[in-house]
């Protein structure tokens, strides 16, 4: 079983992150269990509307020409969201602001490659990887 990397700081942060986009979009947010494939199902009107993993960075969105996130990722939560008829979202707080991007967008913009961090020693950080424009981002 792999190591779990995810602190209760970076909760945190994440509900700080998505409560940014809730009052920009009219909806609520209810966090997932630990482990869950993402961070929040999104509502609006007592109805789930989307499923939405938050990332928060430490830099600037302008530090990076992209975004990159787990391939498989983007992949499992859009097929996730098909078979629910909801969006599926990428929410991302950076230093300077918060943004979010619907996946099928971005993964029909972006661009696959290999990579990951390797920061962690963990062999398994390293994947197919999308890299998604920040220019794709709506920002809140």
């Amino acid at each position: 079983m792999r190591p779990r990397y995810e602190t209760q700081h970076d909760r945190a942060r994440q509900r700080t992150a998505m409560a940014r986009v809730c009052a920009a979009t009219g909806t609520d947010a209810r966090e997932t269990p630990p482990l869950c494939a993402w961070d929040y199902e999104v509502v609006r009107d007592g109805q789930v509307v989307a499923i939405a993993e938050v990332k928060c960075r430490l830099c600037n969105s302008s530090t990076y020409p992209t975004y990159m996130i787990s391939l498989r990722k983007m992949e499992d939560m859009r097929r996730e969201a098909d078979e629910r008829s909801v969006a599926a979202v990428l929410v991302v707080s950076w230093q300077d602001r918060t943004g979010y991007a619907m996946i099928p967008e971005a993964m029909s913009n972006g661009l696959v490659a290999h990579g990951g961090r390797t920061d962690r020693n963990d062999p398994m950080d390293t994947e197919a990887v999308l890299h998604i424009p920040i220019d794709r981002f709506r920002y809140v």
